[in-house]
């Protein structure tokens, strides 16, 4: 049996799994809504906000090819992540935060994505960063 050329295809983007417990530096840039396809959720939409991400810290992996990394257009999603992100979208506006997962707000769910508060290390590693970047080359 052959490979199946769209199953490589879709296996081949950093999904927020990937980012789990790794440094971000968000700059939301946007949003968007989609048809959930969870089991139950017939026609119910959920928002999901745009961002570009840069991956600070973590382990190279097999979609991390190297740190720092930057995504552009990167999408997350969740209620939780998606409310600390939404307030966020306008020029500039960066939010340093590590892609943990916290107990669901809501009955019958797992748990659900939130940037955890940035240590005093991490702010380190952050402005670290962008010290070392030309200002043009961090998502202006």
């Amino acid at each position: 049996m052959s490979q199946d050329e769209f199953d490589e295809a879709r296996a081949g983007f950093v999904k927020m799994d990937d980012l789990e417990g790794r440094l971000l530096l968000v700059t939301p840039t946007g949003q968007g809504e989609r048809e959930s396809t969870l089991p139950g959720a017939n026609g119910k939409t959920y928002t999901y906000v745009v961002a570009d991400v840069v991956v600070l810290d973590g382990d190279v992996s097999e979609m991390i090819e190297d740190v720092p990394l930057t995504l552009d257009d990167f999408q997350f999603s969740g209620a939780t992540l998606t409310g600390q992100l939404l307030p966020k979208i306008r020029k500039g506006r960066k939010v340093l935060g590590r892609l943990d997962k916290t107990p669901s707000q809501t009955k019958g769910f797992g748990k659900a994505w939130v940037l955890a508060e940035p240590t005093e290390a991490d702010k380190v590693v952050a402005r670290a960063y962008l010290a070392s970047v030309p200002k043009d080359d961090v998502f202006a």
